[in-house]
């Protein structure tokens, strides 16, 4: 983005105030990621989320073997295997 920059120097003539130099540029500002970021959502946070989702698929293997006393034990087991 370009923008003018204008720096002036004054001097003063008795009690009134005078222009003794003027500078007018032409200056490059860099667009500041982070402010549009926090611009869009705020703006419409139902469009634009500053969130990441992550899906995980498939089955996670722990090499463990679980030995069980009774019964009860292994139908509990096969219970949190189903769910």
């Amino acid at each position: 983005m370009n923008t003018k920059q204008v720096s002036s120097e004054y001097y003063m003539e008795g009690k009134k105030k005078k222009l003794k130099k003027e500078v007018r540029k032409n200056v490059r500002v860099e667009p500041n990621v982070g402010a549009g970021i926090f611009l869009l959502t705020n703006l419409a946070p139902d469009r634009w989320k500053n969130k990441q989702n992550t899906e995980h698929s498939g089955e996670v293997s722990t090499g463990l073997t679980v030995v069980v006393k009774n019964q009860e034990e292994a139908d509990l087991i096969k219970q949190l295997k189903e769910h």
